[in-house]
């Protein structure tokens, strides 16, 4: 396999942000380096179920587990479960992110201008 060089094999992975977009791509390509778990969380767990599905679909253990990034004690528990359940973290990909001054970038744009719908500036 292309992966074989970077010892990826029977690590254990959290993908914080996992389930979708460039982290979904990340847990896939991590899967298919053969790692001993994905750990995909995001806040929604219909989203955590299906990324947990197709993970385990690839052959590697997973955690089901919801968590929110802006939430410390969310992201403490986390880790304690899979410290819990695996005994360690070898790798951790944090691909999630929120801001508190905006919840998204049409939010943020329709403040400045409210006339505009998309926002370039």
């Amino acid at each position: 396999m292309p992966y074989d060089k970077l010892g990826l094999k029977e690590k254990i992975v959290v993908a914080i942000g996992g389930t979708s977009g460039i982290g979904r791509a990340c847990a896939h390509g991590f899967a298919e380096a053969e790692v001993c778990a994905v750990i995909a969380s995001s806040r929604r767990f219909g989203e955590v179920e299906r990324a947990a599905a197709e993970l385990e679909a690839k052959g590697v253990e997973t955690l089901r587990r919801t968590m929110d990034v802006m939430d410390r004690a969310s992201l403490v528990a986390l880790r304690n479960l899979v410290v819990k359940k695996f005994g360690r973290i070898d790798i951790l990909l944090s691909e999630a992110a929120r801001t508190k001054k905006f919840p998204t970038l049409i939010d943020a744009c329709a403040r400045r201008r409210p006339a505009r719908r998309f926002c370039m500036t």
